[in-house]
């Protein structure tokens, strides 16, 4: 199973956006149980998720940002954050919170606490966002993105 994701995922990135689909997997609807220990379940990394780039920016053709987090939250509300990571998933790939925030921020998921990460939450409770638990971490992806195939719960 897991060498057939692997597969999947090799043909996401080598095919054009217009003809990739996401994974059929079990997409949820709403939020999780994010009570205990299960409110940190977002921020486990996949394997293959981009390194962070320590707050320089990322490689495609961001602003360089300087060292820390304090500028995150100065730069927009949950709202606007909503927006930028719905934008960032428009080619409808699904991407882990690491993979976002990296490319979002240059920053890694697990220490980008601040208004990106109600963005996030914000966007899965008005339903803009559906989520995957799959392969060990959970996935995002634009409710709009989903094919009539794959399973909704």
């Amino acid at each position: 199973m897991l060498s057939a994701q692997l597969d999947l995922f090799a043909a996401l990135e080598a095919a054009p956006v217009a003809d990739a689909e996401p994974p059929t997997w079990t997409y949820h609807y709403g939020l999780p149980d994010r009570s205990g220990a299960a409110q940190y379940i977002h921020i486990i990394r996949w394997r293959h998720d981009p390194k962070e780039t320590k707050g320089r920016g990322f490689s495609e053709g961001r602003a360089k940002r300087p060292r820390g987090t304090g500028w995150i939250a100065k730069e927009g509300d949950a709202e606007h954050w909503a927006a930028r990571i719905l934008e960032l998933l428009s080619d409808g790939r699904p991407r882990t919170w690491h993979c976002l925030a990296v490319h979002l921020t240059g920053l890694s998921g697990d220490v980008l606490q601040s208004t990106a990460e109600d963005g996030l939450w914000l966007a899965v409770e008005r339903g803009d966002l559906v989520w995957a638990c799959e392969e060990g971490c959970v996935w995002f992806l634009r409710a709009a993105d989903l094919y009539p195939e794959a399973i909704a719960c």
